[in-house]
């Protein structure tokens, strides 16, 4: 997708953890409009980032990588 981008959607603080959501758009490689909702949740102890999760609409994000069908 050569016009990537991403817009942070809403951040959550804590203490001990952030949550924050994205809006992946861009063009697909059908010409088609893309917009992937993604999520990351990260925990943090002793003031360093301990895990990483990232939760993506994996429909959403296989139908803009899938290229149009060849027996269409």
């Amino acid at each position: 997708m050569p016009d990537l981008t991403f817009t942070q959607v809403d951040l959550r603080v804590g203490d001990e953890f952030w949550v924050v959501r994205w809006k992946l758009s861009g063009t697909s490689v059908t010409g088609g409009t893309v917009d992937v909702d993604i999520a990351d949740m990260v925990t943090v102890e002793g003031g360093a980032v301990k895990e990483k999760h990232t939760y993506v609409d994996g429909v959403a994000m296989a139908a803009a990588l899938t290229g149009p069908s060849e027996n269409a």
